[in-house]
């Protein structure tokens, strides 16, 4: 080999230096564009986004999220994956054992993370609105108690305890009787004196 093929030794390091540096990165989990596929309770399958001269698999992903808040994530909901630095598998109950910091892949570190999206239907930015794609449930714990709204109204499941006036429009039933401002009583006879008062 001539002096002229020869590369300088400074040279040669670089580029090893470099190679090495972009292996790295490529082994690192990466945000990614992506849609849900998939929704299993708090746990979805992700379908990525992305032109690569690699085909990347569909993977199943936690969403990231309080357990107190669930999502309505539906599939083909549009967000990203996050990546944390080690394994996210035995926190999210995808798998066992303890997070380490050995390299598990770029793919097994990821959550899922919505994103805002031009089409969404307008909402009053003063207010914070909730809906779901069939109505809203606010709960506890065992579910024993619950408001449900949906497009055929409010259901509330529960004891009530309203501190102030109230005020409706509309009839007014208590155990499928008339109580409202239109109700009669039978029985009576027709006079000045009114009746008790309720017991």
């Amino acid at each position: 080999m001539s002096d002229s093929q020869k590369i300088p030794l400074y040279q040669s390091l670089n580029y090893f230096v470099k190679s090495v540096v972009n292996d790295s990165l490529t082994s690192l989990a990466q945000s990614l564009p992506c849609t849900v596929d998939e929704v299993e309770g708090s746990i979805v399958t992700v379908n990525f986004e992305i032109n690569s001269e690699y085909t990347l698999p569909k993977i199943k992903i936690p969403i990231i999220g309080f357990e107190y808040i669930r999502y309505p994530i539906q599939k083909g909901d549009k967000g990203f994956t996050v990546s944390a630095n080690a394994s996210l598998k035995q926190m999210s109950g995808l798998g066992n054992g303890v997070a380490d910091l050995i390299n598990q892949g770029n793919l097994t570190m990821l959550a899922f993370a919505p994103l805002s999206n031009v089409n969404w239907s307008p909402v009053n930015p003063n207010y914070l609105v909730l809906y779901g794609v069939e109505g809203v449930e606010i709960r506890n714990k065992s579910g024993s108690v619950s408001i449900v709204l949906t497009d055929s109204g409010v259901t509330i499941n529960g004891d009530v305890t309203i501190n102030g006036n109230v005020d409706t429009t509309g009839t007014l039933k208590n155990n499928g009787v008339n109580v409202g401002s239109d109700h009669v009583h039978g029985g009576v006879n027709r006079g000045g004196v009114n009746t008790f008062v309720p017991q």
